[in-house]
């Protein structure tokens, strides 16, 4: 470190923190550059408390749109048996997807934003229960 540097300025910090041993952690690096070069600092941490479903599967095809719905009734045909959160780019498309599932049978519900919260919430409700295996959101 330069005689002319104070050990709590970040260039300091940095160069203190490159000095040490190499057994110190990325958490000790971190938390030694807040103190030097953050007034105030706020922590933020992911809860461990949630975490997402070992078997769950997630898909993302390209499609040109005008099969867009015929490989959505092949996918769901041969997946039968399953729940499906499937994600549409606006309201009125989630709509006209749910309709035209549930006139080919399937049992779908819609989720968007111009619904008002108690349908919303019966949407969610409906798709945990096993209601309906299906929920179209936006």
């Amino acid at each position: 470190m330069a005689a002319d540097e104070e050990p709590d300025s970040p260039s300091g910090a940095l160069q203190t923190a490159a000095e040490e041993e190499e057994t110190k952690t990325f958490k000790d690096l971190v938390q030694k550059l807040q103190r030097a070069a953050l007034k105030n600092p706020v922590k933020c941490a992911v809860s461990s408390k949630y975490q997402t479903v070992e078997k769950l599967q997630q898909y993302y095809l390209f499609i040109p749109s005008k099969f867009k719905d015929t490989y959505l009734v092949y996918i769901l045909n041969e997946l039968a048996g399953n729940s499906f959160m499937i994600f549409c780019s606006t309201c009125n498309n989630t709509q006209r997807t749910a309709l035209l599932l549930r006139n080919l049978g399937f049992t779908a519900i819609p989720l968007h934003g111009q619904m008002s919260q108690s349908k919303r919430l019966g949407s969610l409700n409906k798709f945990k229960a096993k209601a309906r295996s299906i929920l179209l959101a936006t």
